[in-house]
């Protein structure tokens, strides 16, 4: 199914939006405690698909999401995409908030290599990793070769301010 691009306007952030080196990358921060957890996206996922999680998480403590370059209100870059990049990209994220203490990582699917890449390059900044459902770090989701009939998929995730109608969204489960 293809939905042009017309019909999937954001609207206004749901978070906050970060100076990161002149781009600008959306952030969603909810609860208060240490240490802070920031949930990794699995690949193309947005902070629209924390919503529920991150709502429970956020009763026992700081919990962060993003969205990474290109996905949905963070701005599009114009390199090529690799778990080693979007890992430095995301320490850039820390850098720029001013974030100092270890962090816990929560990654799920595609989200998983980048967390991992986190931690083995910099793990006096990461206090805790936690995987779930994550992609082995070999995996290379970004290699359009990989899976030639996603390279469309790229095109629309570089699209800044773009998500799916919200008749999309179900829950299928809750945390409690």
């Amino acid at each position: 199914m293809h939905l042009p691009a017309d019909s999937l306007d954001l609207g206004e952030p749901i978070g906050k939006i970060v100076d990161v080196g002149g781009r600008a990358v959306h952030v969603v921060e909810m609860g208060q405690g240490s240490p802070r957890v920031w949930l990794e996206n699995g690949w193309l996922g947005t902070t629209l698909g924390w919503g529920c999680f991150q709502h429970k998480l956020a009763e026992h403590t700081r919990v962060c999401a993003y969205d990474r370059a290109g996905i949905a209100w963070s701005d599009p870059v114009d390199s090529n995409r690799s778990a080693q990049i979007e890992a430095n990209e995301f320490v850039a994220l820390l850098d720029a908030l001013g974030e100092n203490e270890p962090v816990i990582l929560l990654a799920w699917s595609g989200g998983g290599p980048v967390a991992q890449i986190v931690a083995a390059d910099h793990p006096e900044r990461v206090a805790g990793l936690i995987l779930m459902d994550g992609i082995p770090p070999g995996y290379d989701l970004w290699a359009t070769q990989t899976y030639p009939a996603l390279s469309g998929w790229k095109r629309y995730a570089a699209s800044p301010r773009k998500r799916p109608p919200a008749s999309c969204a179900r829950p299928i489960s809750s945390i409690g």
